[in-house]
């Protein structure tokens, strides 16, 4: 994957449940040495509409568990969120330049 389709961060590993009932488990991105740069941060400042979860496997309420690359998590949807360290290898990846971003 080339650099300009890459966005630098740190991975933290999460747990994420949703209002909706949906779990999802996989990597959020945080910018390193940038002002957010803890999972709380972002979830405080209310400016982040949207998180990135990447590599993840979700589930919904009555539906198979599914994995996917990168899942968009509503912040304001957010109940409770598991944060742990990242897994040997997790420190490679990072949160993907959707389509229309700039950077």
């Amino acid at each position: 994957m080339a650099d300009e389709a890459v966005v630098r961060t740190r991975p933290v590993r999460v747990k994420i449940y949703a209002r909706t009932g949906a779990v999802i488990d996989g990597l959020a991105h945080i910018k390193p040495g940038a002002y957010q740069r803890r999972i709380s941060d972002v979830l405080n400042l209310g400016q982040v509409k949207y998180m990135a979860v990447t590599d993840c496997t979700y589930t919904l309420p009555g539906v198979e568990a599914r994995e996917s690359g990168c899942v968009l998590v509503n912040t304001e949807d957010i109940v409770m969120l598991d944060a742990a360290p990242p897994r040997p290898g997790d420190e490679d990846k990072s949160e993907p330049l959707l389509p229309g971003a700039s950077m």
